[in-house]
């Protein structure tokens, strides 16, 4: 099997999975992850397909020993990489707001190890002004792209670790576990997660990840997953790592209207200025392994 995805293709955790299942079953597939989404591959792809072709269905091929090649495209360092280790681990972060102030000041919502979740941020949607959406794998414009404007606004609540002492590897499947309740019957959770750079005060978003919950889902108060695109980036010393949630990405979601009666869409004067109540004691951020062996 050829298995080609993009870091910004909506389809890739399908990808994903096939590789996974035929690993599972004895198989050796092939797999390329570079950037990419579903309609903008990079130059060289139909030369993956030539090779394939050559290989398997030309019969003066069919004998040649050839290794199966596994390479994942390093977001931030922009480089192919061979797949020769799988990180078998997953990786933990906490979300803490000492004050409540993590839509208004930026040193207040934390992303951290060393200690447990903690606080409760409040926060507020208007869908007349919804925050836009910017790159990553739902947007029209896709890919690695700096969201300092967005951060900067009062309707996204962000959370950012402390520089960190050394630079690593950020593999595999995020996921953002929450406890969240609204005073609307149905609403939405957007989450980014995005380095910042120790030069300069850009905020590079890496993945990105959206829950819709209606039918009166939105006014239970219970934990909620958001699940985000996977990654492979490093993350080099210096830098800091940051969690942002909103509760819109428009254009590229269509806007939760906080209704069951009316379906979400674009801007529309029924819309329901929507609270929502992020408790973030067990808030947390977790990293599961992109490939298993």
């Amino acid at each position: 099997m050829l298995l080609i995805g993009g870091w910004w293709d909506p389809h890739l955790k399908g990808i994903i999975d096939i590789y996974q299942k035929s690993i599972a079953s004895g198989g050796d597939p092939e797999l390329y992850i570079g950037p990419a989404n579903h309609l903008d591959w990079w130059e060289g792809i139909q030369e993956l397909h030539l090779n394939f072709f050559n290989k398997h269905l030309k019969e003066a091929d069919c004998t040649k020993v050839q290794h199966t090649n596994k390479k994942i495209w390093n977001i931030t360092n922009k480089e192919w990489v061979d797949i020769n280790t799988f990180s078998v681990t997953a990786n933990y972060w906490n979300l803490i707001s000492h004050k409540g102030l993590a839509c208004i000041e930026k040193r207040d919502g934390l992303l951290t190890k060393s200690s447990n979740g903690y606080g409760q941020v409040m926060l507020v949607h208007d869908p007349w002004r919804p925050c836009p959406s910017k790159g990553g794998h739902l947007s029209k414009v896709a890919g690695l792209v700096d969201r300092e404007q967005i951060d900067n606004r009062s309707d996204v609540a962000t959370f950012t670790s402390v520089p960190f002492s050394k630079g690593f590897q950020l593999e595999g499947l995020p996921t953002l576990e929450i406890e969240a309740v609204s005073d609307t019957n149905s609403f939405d959770l957007f989450v980014a997660l995005s380095y910042l750079q120790k030069a300069n005060s850009s905020v590079f978003q890496l993945s990105t990840g959206v829950l819709r919950l209606l039918n009166e889902e939105g006014n239970i108060n219970t934990p909620r997953k958001i699940s985000l695109q996977p990654i492979f980036a490093y993350i080099p010393h210096g830098a800091q790592l940051r969690v942002s949630i909103s509760a819109a990405a428009w254009p590229a979601i269509a806007i939760n209207s906080g209704k069951s009666n009316i379906p979400p869409g674009a801007p529309n004067p029924a819309f329901l200025v929507t609270t929502i109540c992020l408790n973030l004691k067990q808030a947390k951020l977790i990293i599961c392994p992109l490939l298993k062996k």
